[in-house]
């Protein structure tokens, strides 16, 4: 994705991502702020998507469709529930987040370490075998170190009747936002009445082609997707993982020669802290 980044810019392509934060424009002003200085030289940067969970489709409910779904079928109609079709949560969700901390830092983090588990029956998925109940992680708590030394504080978490936030901070050498909340230390300093940021998102793109200003938030994705894997496999193996790791890493959770209709998708037991191990 990042040699594409490079020649998508050459070709002067326009691409929007799907971080519509980035679109938003209390975020856009809040983050002006704080990289026009407003709380000094960035220390610590907080984000969270923990909440009580997401939908889980039983195999009946394909029924309608197929009298005998296959393996394949299952697992796209239950697509959030296993990795190698969402990379697990805090990739597919978490990610916003983690951009918000990488757009405020103007850079990414370098190496993680951390910790995630599947606590089992009492969070938002049932116990049961891993090709009918998918293989994520319930939670990761994972600390980021970027190359300044500042750090970033990650929580995502799936588990009903806990402490939820969806939310983004930011803690300075002179002071501290709540970026999801567009304050500066006490001061509220958002756009009332924004827009829908995913209408605007499609507006600046549809916009960047009529003007010939080329938009591309390809790179940025690309690094905050990585900054989740890298998360990810901190947590799933419990070791200290760095981004040249993680960047030149081999996993591949799919296997493409094998992967029709009709096949039979065997999947990968949930990960154990401790003696995973990513390639």
């Amino acid at each position: 994705m990042l040699a594409a980044y490079d020649s998508s810019v050459k070709k002067g392509m326009h691409i929007a991502a799907g971080t519509q934060r980035r679109h938003q424009a209390g975020y856009i002003e809040t983050v002006k702020r704080i990289h026009d200085g407003a709380i000094g030289d960035l220390v610590l940067v907080r984000g969270y998507w923990n909440g009580g969970g997401i939908w889980f489709k039983k195999r009946d409910g394909l029924k309608s469709y197929s009298e005998a779904p296959t393996d394949l079928a299952y697992q796209l109609h239950n697509w959030y529930h296993f990795c190698w079709i969402c990379g697990d949560h805090i990739v597919e969700q978490h990610v916003h987040n983690l951009d918000v901390c990488n757009w405020l830092m103007k850079d990414h983090p370098i190496r993680a370490w951390g910790m995630g588990s599947r606590v089992g029956h009492s969070a938002a998925r049932p116990d049961g075998d891993p090709k009918d109940v998918g293989n994520i992680f319930d939670n990761f708590s994972i600390e980021f170190e970027y190359p300044s030394g500042a750090r970033m504080i990650s929580q995502c978490r799936h588990i009903p009747g806990c402490w939820d936030s969806v939310s983004e901070a930011a803690h300075g050498t002179k002071g501290t936002s709540q970026v999801n909340a567009y304050r500066i230390n006490k001061d509220f300093v958002g756009v009332r009445g924004e827009r829908n940021p995913y209408e605007q998102e499609h507006t600046d793109l549809i916009a960047s082609i009529r003007e010939g200003k080329p938009l591309n938030e390809l790179k940025n994705v690309a690094e905050s997707t990585l900054t989740a894997i890298m998360g990810r496999e901190a947590g799933y193996s419990g070791k200290e993982v760095t981004w040249n790791a993680i960047l030149n890493s081999k996993i591949d959770f799919v296997d493409e020669a094998n992967l029709r209709w009709d096949s039979s998708m065997p999947v990968p037991p949930v990960p154990v802290p401790g003696k995973h191990k990513f390639a």
